[in-house]
């Protein structure tokens, strides 16, 4: 029955999606065409998803959904593999935890802390993710990753005392700002009250996009 109802939901949003008309707000390659030779611009209206002709991982579209009224982002890395609409799926990352039925029981820290992170990022704009435990100056989450021969951990930005940040200030450590690159994270959770540090998840990948594709 459960599948049945999965699969009757996952219908009707394709056939919405496939009728979805997107306004670009924002584009990182000048060089970026469609496939009838014109550049993609801001501001630019299109409803094929196949439209974009797209040549590298790292370019990348921001665009808002006129019929969804949201904004997401499509990147080369996705289309250049997958047809337009299997890369429209994964860009709004469907789970089957979407579809599951949640329990009244109270959550333990373990879990509460599990369901915080993805395991795959693409960074352009920051990330806003709703977490389900204590933030604050005493309680936060921290971000661990090797860059070049060396282990760099940074502490994670957040807001209203129950949203974790991820954005490209991971980059900036120490006050110095490192080049931005492709990092796999490791992620804890940790309140200074309360000893050692909590594991949470590791090997997130974490793609950095560029403002500006350099050629």
């Amino acid at each position: 029955m459960k599948r049945l109802i999965l699969l009757s939901c996952l219908g009707m949003w394709l056939s919405y999606a496939s009728a979805d008309n997107y306004k670009v707000l924002f584009v990182n390659d000048a060089n970026l065409t469609y496939n009838n030779g014109k550049a993609v611009k801001v501001g630019d209206t299109f409803s094929d998803v196949d439209a974009i002709k797209w040549q590298k991982d790292k370019q990348a579209v921001k665009v808002f959904n006129l019929t969804t009224k949201k904004q997401m982002l499509m990147l080369g890395k996705q289309y250049m593999r997958k047809t337009g609409m299997d890369a429209l799926i994964s860009s709004k990352r469907l789970s089957t935890n979407d579809f599951m039925d949640t329990s009244d029981a109270p959550k333990t820290i373990y879990e509460k802390l599990g369901s915080v992170f993805d395991s795959q990022y693409d960074l352009l704009d920051p990330i806003e993710l709703p977490a389900d435990v204590e933030l604050n100056d005493k309680c936060y989450f921290q971000a661990s990753y090797k860059y070049g021969d060396t282990m760099l951990t940074k502490k994670l930005k957040s807001k209203n005392g129950n949203t974790v940040i991820l954005d490209k200030s991971i980059f900036e450590v120490d006050g110095k700002q490192l080049g931005p690159r492709d990092v796999v994270l490791s992620i804890e959770y940790v309140n200074t009250e309360a000893g050692m540090p909590i594991f949470v998840k590791d090997g997130i990948e974490v793609t950095f996009i560029p403002d500006i594709l350099d050629e």
